[in-house]
C-alpha cells in the first residue's frame, strides 16, 4: 500500500486513500459473512470456532475494522475455508 506521501504525489488524496480502504474492509466483510452463513452458522457459532469475540467479527463483517490483525483474518480465514488478504 502506498504511504500518504506517495498517494497524494500521484495527486491523489488522504481521503481518496481512506475511501479505498474503507471499501476493502466492507468487501471483506460480506465475504466472511457469506462464508459464515453459507455454513449456516451465526456470529455466536464462528466466534465460539475462533475464540473471537462477537463484537469483532461482526465489527470485520460491517467493515468497521479497517486493517483486522493478521493473525485474526489467519483464523477467520482457515475456520472458513476461504482466502483472505
Amino acid at each position: 500500500m502506498p504511504s500518504h506521501s506517495n498517494a497524494l504525489s500521484e495527486g491523489r488524496s488522504l481521503f481518496d486513500e481512506i475511501e479505498e480502504q474503507k471499501d476493502r474492509a466492507v468487501a471483506r466483510g460480506r465475504r466472511i459473512a457469506a462464508a459464515r452463513r453459507a455454513k449456516g452458522w451465526v456470529q455466536e457459532d464462528l466466534a465460539q470456532r475462533t475464540g473471537l469475540r462477537v463484537s469483532t467479527i461482526s465489527r470485520i463483517e460491517r467493515g468497521v475494522i479497517l486493517k483486522p490483525q493478521p493473525r485474526t483474518l489467519k483464523i477467520l480465514a482457515e475456520v472458513l475455508g476461504i482466502k483472505l488478504t
